[in-house]
């Protein structure tokens, strides 16, 4: 028997069928006008980008069409197929046609507003760092047609909470937000606003570079027995991450204490950004290379006695002979003074040691490499006792001299007898305070 509350029912479904049906046909309001927009010839169609001069802001609908051909590709210059709508900051919304089948490098790369990103069925190519930074974007819908994501195209995200694979993709799925291959071999994207621990299934053979570069808020990593190899920069950037576990039964890798090395134990690979206190090299360790930079609560490094390729000394690691400072922790605060002999500091000695007050280099000091003090935020003054300003790279000192931070003005501190010799030298000169040793 069919009765009233039935037929409403049927009523009320049909209603809200049309309404789907009516909001998929209706156009979308755009705020970017057509006059904005710059469309260059390309195979197939036309390319588009920001116009010259144009700023963007509101909802951005890409035109299906220009001139009776199909819009193809999101791209500035097409050779390269590069940052079309790059660091438009106001851009809030964006819609892609259907007619597109790709997404240049860094098309919308620090798009700071840009919270909605609707791709249409048909895409295949989503490019590098297409979407890097786009800080407030939550969520993104990958079309089942996409074959291809590059290398980054969701870097530093912070809020994205979700990379939703559509379930007929035959290249990539996603499982609760984080993008594998289909086959579930390869692990390719963790979402930014990911939290928590994350246990990478059993069965994933590869984790791809930059997989979790900038999960600031993933804790600890789980590596199956399965995995065979790690990407360079996975792990880079997760400031919150306190442990990688591998499975014992894994075969290429190995953790301890939380640290990731190779089995055999002669590579450091990666000590997580979230690690706390100090960390003791082995002595069977050869190779640090990276393993400990943006690693901001490491206090200390020491090494075990017996180690052959590396000597600790105040927490500070350098090579065995004392040659050369390799690195200093990231959490390290007060003074370091370099030791007597040491003739080098090497590229990124200093790295993000953010709450360093002074640094105090021998008068044996010769070279100084690439961004020695970047980020040394906390930094009060610099002594270098070298009668012979040490050479410098062309960017030893970057983001010393940035406008808005006090590092022009540091005192720095050099003997007596060289004062003249600094202030002439290029790099060192540009050091507003340069004052005698006492």
């Amino acid at each position: 028997m069919i009765t009233k509350g039935m037929i409403r029912e049927v009523r009320k479904r049909v209603g809200l069928a049309m309404l789907t049906i009516l909001l998929a046909v209706l156009p979308v309001h755009a705020d970017v006008t057509p006059d904005q927009l710059k469309f260059t010839e390309t195979e197939g169609g036309y390319a588009v980008s920001k116009a010259e001069g144009a700023t963007l802001s509101g909802a951005l609908v890409v035109p299906e069409t220009f001139n009776g051909l199909p819009v193809v590709l999101i791209a500035d210059r097409v050779l390269i197929a590069d940052r079309a709508f790059n660091g438009c900051k106001g851009l809030t919304a964006v819609t892609l046609p259907f007619g597109v089948r790709k997404i240049g490098t860094a098309a919308f790369a620090g798009c700071d507003s840009l919270a909605k990103v609707t791709l249409p069925e048909g895409l295949k190519y989503i490019n590098t760092m297409s979407f890097s930074g786009v800080e407030c974007l939550k969520s993104i819908d990958i079309p089942a047609s996409v074959t291809f994501i590059d290398f980054g195209a969701f870097w530093y995200c912070y809020n994205l909470e979700n990379i939703n694979v559509a379930e007929g993709n035959a290249s990539y799925r996603s499982v609760r937000g984080i993008v594998y291959d289909r086959s579930m071999q390869t692990l390719y994207r963790c979402p930014g606003k990911y939290s928590g621990k994350v246990a990478v299934p059993e069965g994933v053979k590869t984790i791809a570079g930059g997989a979790f570069i900038g999960c600031a808020h993933v804790t600890a990593i789980s590596v199956p027995a399965s995995v065979e190899k790690i990407g360079g920069m996975a792990f880079f950037d997760c400031h919150n991450l306190k442990r990688i576990d591998v499975a014992p039964e894994n075969a290429v890798y190995r953790s301890v204490r939380g640290v990731l090395y190779d089995h055999d134990m002669k590579t450091a690979l990666r000590c997580p950004g979230g690690y706390r206190g100090k960390i003791v090299i082995p002595a069977s360790v050869t190779s640090v290379g990276r393993a400990l930079s943006a690693c901001h609560r490491l206090t200390a490094i020491h090494t075990a006695e017996d180690n052959a390729t590396y000597r600790s000394v105040d927490g500070v690691l350098y090579d065995k002979d004392m040659q050369t400072l390799l690195f200093c922790p990231g959490g390290r605060r007060g003074t370091v003074v370099v030791p007597e002999g040491v003739t080098t500091i090497a590229h990124g000695g200093f790295f993000d040691c953010f709450h360093l007050k002074r640094i105090d280099l021998p008068s044996t000091l010769e070279n100084l490499g690439y961004r020695v003090f970047w980020h040394c935020k906390a930094l009060e003054s610099i002594t270098c006792r070298a009668t012979t300003p040490p050479q410098t790279k062309r960017d030893t000192f970057e983001t010393l001299y940035e406008e808005d931070a006090h590092y022009q003005s540091l005192p720095l501190y050099v003997p007596a007898a060289s004062l003249d010799a600094y202030r002439q030298y290029e790099a060192w000169g540009r050091f507003r305070n340069i004052l005698p040793l006492e």
